[in-house]
């Protein structure tokens, strides 16, 4: 009998395909099976069709089925089974689309292959745009090996909107993150993005990094039927939290001059009133 044989990538698991040209032993880990659509794995690697080990690899041992054998007798998995049906364990095809993309990725990092790791992820997250996990998969991947470009891209138009609709918290903790890793990056491209990442920084205590999102918002975003309001939560940030009146007093003069008829208006009075006699209480010669 021969011994078992294991994944080159995850040597806990045993091997059921192999590639002889590149030397390599896959498990179901690695060679997912989709179960709607059941084909042969190619290797990753050289793209060869994969041989199938049979199931003999994968059985569990006489054994560790010793404290079973009557059951075994009764039922008349496995004793005598050893050819097997590689389908057996395939998965359906929500399930199969991540998992294939998950266990592509993993091979090409291991072999040091980021670009063709990144075009695996970046496939499945277009496939299935609301897969916070893979996101997140494919975002930590570009943090070590993409470019600036490609973090920006995926951050700001994918990952970052996904997880402010689903997990607001996550997402001003990948944004910081992000922060300090790449830099200076440029803010969101669409204003919704900009505003309701901008508020979530200021409520949880970052002002200065959010009021960096929304710093001359009206100027990129002069058709945002919401940019008085953006203006007024930056006065207030800027009177409140940063202490630069003389900023906030640019703001309300903003909203008064070319927003007068805007809902804001009112707050920005309310707050020009408050900030003048706060001046004046802080004045001990008034």
């Amino acid at each position: 009998m021969r011994d078992k044989q294991f994944c080159h990538y995850h040597h806990e698991k045993p091997a059921t395909w192999q590639c002889r040209p590149c030397k390599r032993l896959f498990g179901d880990c690695c060679m997912p099976i989709n179960l709607n659509d059941p084909e042969e794995p190619h290797c990753p690697l050289c793209h060869q069709k994969l041989g199938y080990l049979g199931a003999a690899n994968t059985a569990q041992p006489l054994w560790e089925r010793i404290p079973f054998f009557s059951r075994y007798i009764s039922q008349k998995d496995a004793l005598d089974h050893v050819a097997g049906d590689w389908t057996d364990g395939g998965l359906e095809e929500n399930e199969y689309i991540p998992n294939k993309a998950r266990a592509l990725a993993e091979i090409y990092v291991r072999e040091g292959r980021h670009d063709d790791a990144l075009d695996a992820l970046k496939e499945v997250v277009k496939a299935e745009p609301k897969n916070v996990m893979m996101h997140e998969r494919y975002h930590r991947l570009l943090l070590t090996h993409g470019s600036l470009e490609q973090n920006h891209a995926h951050l700001m138009r994918a990952y970052l909107p996904l997880l402010l609709s689903k997990a607001p918290d996550r997402a001003v903790e990948v944004y910081l993150a992000a922060k300090k890793k790449l830099g200076d990056i440029s803010p969101p491209p669409h204003p919704v993005i900009c505003e309701t990442l901008a508020q979530e920084l200021i409520q949880k205590g970052h002002p200065a990094e959010g009021m960096q999102l929304i710093q001359d918002f009206h100027q990129r975003f002069p058709d945002y039927p919401y940019t008085p309001r953006v203006c007024m939560m930056a006065a207030k940030t800027l009177a409140y939290l940063l202490r630069d009146t003389d900023a906030a007093y640019h703001l309300i003069a903003l909203i008064r001059e070319h927003y007068p008829k805007s809902p804001q208006i009112v707050e920005a009075n309310a707050l020009d009133v408050a900030l003048g006699r706060h001046s004046l209480k802080a004045d001990p010669e008034q």
